[in-house]
């Protein structure tokens, strides 16, 4: 057959979000940062569609994956690797398994600016974080507590005072100019082989020198999906269970080169039902339609919260916060925690300043005299149960997802997850109002492994509490 590599490309514009420095960007058309989605990519080889194909095969162990992210800034007081090491056995007790680390090589500090999104030096470590054997020794911590770690790869732009600019072809040029990205920095040329060279070998050196599990890869839907192929047939020579997570939602970047996509469709409609009232309902229409997008087989974040958008604690109410876990928790793909969502952590994530987390609250009892610290220790406990609920039931992790009807469909998401005789029924209330109704579950006896306080399910019929929940065994 003739070349037949015809892609179609099919630019989603979305609402304002925030620039790296939390500027905001109102009136600007930005790319896959924060509840932004890039591209949708309807991609096309010989006549195939990108979703009549299958997801690239990944390691078995991230079906039973769950994520974490750490903002180095707010984590511990220090801002050190050193300091964040000994936090380690915090995230592994949670039931996390992935710790993915905000960027960490050298920044750019031009005009007065300290954003870990501008690098200077992608072979460097920042010594505000440390130096590379403390990054060494933080892999080994996370290693022996059968943590993998991810490095931030920040390629989409450059600090305006990067080493690369020694080498200005490395660079886009537009009448003899360096073109400037989105966030007004400098943008590397991906049609040169050498600068893609250099790239590529930079995430050789961290995977295969240094020993990090795999990459957050920042924008990933701004630079050509071919460069991240050729990468991951490089790094598939170090380490065929890397990991790479795509920051953006191209269904083509899972065909070869990501294990996993940012699915910020998901979580712009998480946000719309519990800040605006949006109906449950399409929450499940979002799902099927992002299926039908992408090839068979490929894995979402799904998350409530990053560094790049207002807590959601702050954004729906603890309560909400809880019942959207719930959903993310027990729905199919690698869920994610936020850099102290576990104990309700409020404060807003600053891209420029130190604003640490109070982990003093969460002091075993009697260390403290906080009135905050025993609700928040509560959380941390509720967290910890919902994580290994999870990670108990195999049908929560590998299961169907198969959707099921109720009679309250704007206030309740209700679905089940089945994998062979296991079948599990999970309804949650995305409402300040409580909720009776039926549910149109298979049949058996539902045994409740996690449920609000009064939330309650017998046969098909439902009472739930505001933001109430039910993870139900059938029997």
């Amino acid at each position: 057959m003739a070349d037949c590599n015809l892609k179609v490309n099919l630019l989603l514009y979305t609402e304002p979000g925030l620039a790296h420095d939390g500027r905001s960007l109102e009136g600007v058309t930005i790319m896959s940062k924060g509840i932004v989605s890039l591209f949708v990519w309807l991609g096309f080889a010989c006549g195939q569609s990108v979703n009549s194909q299958d997801a690239r095969r990944s390691p078995e162990f991230l079906n039973r994956a769950i994520a974490y992210q750490i903002w180095m800034r707010a984590f511990t007081p220090e801002g050190t690797l050193q300091a964040a090491a000994k936090k380690l056995p915090h995230i592994a007790g949670l039931g996390a398994s992935i710790v993915y680390l905000s960027p960490i090589q050298l920044m750019s500090r031009v005009g007065g600016f300290s954003n870990p999104y501008r690098i200077k030096d992608y072979y460097a470590i920042d010594p505000e974080y440390g130096t590379e054997e403390d990054l060494k020794a933080f892999l080994a911590d996370a290693h022996r507590l059968g943590l993998k770690v991810l490095m931030d790869m920040v390629y989409f732009h450059t600090g305006p005072d990067s080493v690369m600019m020694s080498t200005p072809q490395y660079y886009m040029h537009q009448d003899g100019q360096i073109v400037l990205g989105q966030w007004r920095l400098p943008r590397p040329d991906f049609d040169n082989p050498k600068l893609r060279e250099y790239l590529i070998h930079n995430l050789l050196h961290w995977a295969r020198d240094v020993g990090a599990d795999g990459f957050r890869c920042d924008v990933s839907g701004g630079i050509p999906v071919d460069f991240w192929e050729r990468a991951r047939a490089a790094l598939d020579e170090v380490n065929q269970n890397l990991i790479m997570l795509a920051e953006s939602e191209k269904p083509d970047e899972m065909l070869k080169a990501f294990d996993i996509s940012y699915n910020f469709s998901h979580q712009r409609t998480i946000t719309r039902i519990f800040r605006e009232g949006e109906s449950a309902s399409a929450l499940r229409a979002n799902w099927e339609k992002t299926r039908a997008m992408f090839p068979r087989g490929a894995r979402f974040l799904r998350a409530s919260d990053n560094h790049d958008q207002h807590r959601a604690i702050v954004e729906f109410s603890e309560p909400g916060t809880r019942a959207a876990s719930v959903i993310n928790f027990t729905l199919d793909g690698i869920p994610f925690l936020y850099n102290g969502q576990e104990i309700a952590d409020t404060t807003g994530t600053d891209h420029q300043s130190h604003y640490p987390i109070r982990w003093e609250l969460d002091k075993p009892e009697g260390q403290t005299g906080s009135a905050l610290a025993r609700p928040q220790k509560q959380l941390v406990a509720w967290y910890t149960r919902l994580l290994h609920m999870r990670l108990e039931q195999p049908a929560l992790t590998t299961g169907d997802v198969v959707w099921i009807s109720n009679s309250q469909p704007d206030s309740i998401v209700s679905f089940v997850r089945q994998k062979g005789d296991d079948r599990f029924v999970v309804l949650v209330n995305v409402s300040n109002r409580r909720c009776l109704g039926t549910a149109e579950a298979p049949a058996g006896w539902p045994e409740t492994l996690l449920n609000g306080n009064g939330d309650t399910l017998k046969g098909s019929r439902f009472e739930l509490s505001p933001f109430g929940y039910v993870v139900a065994k059938l029997k």
